[in-house]
């Protein structure tokens, strides 16, 4: 019985640190190709931000008001500086992707 909670416990361990990876290799790859405030913009929007980052009272995904309002920029150019971002990315680094889908199939 012991030997399979250390099982389990340990397969957590290995899929946060698989996701912790995957996080960084995603954020390094968002740096790569956009500039900072796009990477930013992205990163509060999806939740990838640091929550130690953030202040009071924000976590996770946020909404595009709430982006806005952390990056002092009106919501509709908040919306097309993403929009943009997700255009470029999906031309850029397609094939980057079929490896993180892979990864997170697994």
């Amino acid at each position: 019985m012991y030997n399979i909670l250390a099982a389990q416990y340990d397969n957590v361990e290995i899929q946060k640190l698989k996701s912790n990876f995957m996080k960084e290799d995603l954020v390094s790859t968002l740096n790569r190709y956009l500039n900072p405030l796009e990477v930013d913009l992205l990163l509060l929007r999806y939740g990838l931000m640091d929550e130690r980052t953030l202040p009071y009272g924000f976590s996770g995904a946020l909404t595009i008001a709430e982006v806005s309002r952390l990056a002092g920029l009106k919501p509709d150019k908040v919306r097309r500086i993403i929009n943009k971002s997700l255009r470029q990315l999906r031309h850029l680094i397609a094939h980057e992707w079929d490896d993180f889908e892979k990864e997170l199939s697994k």
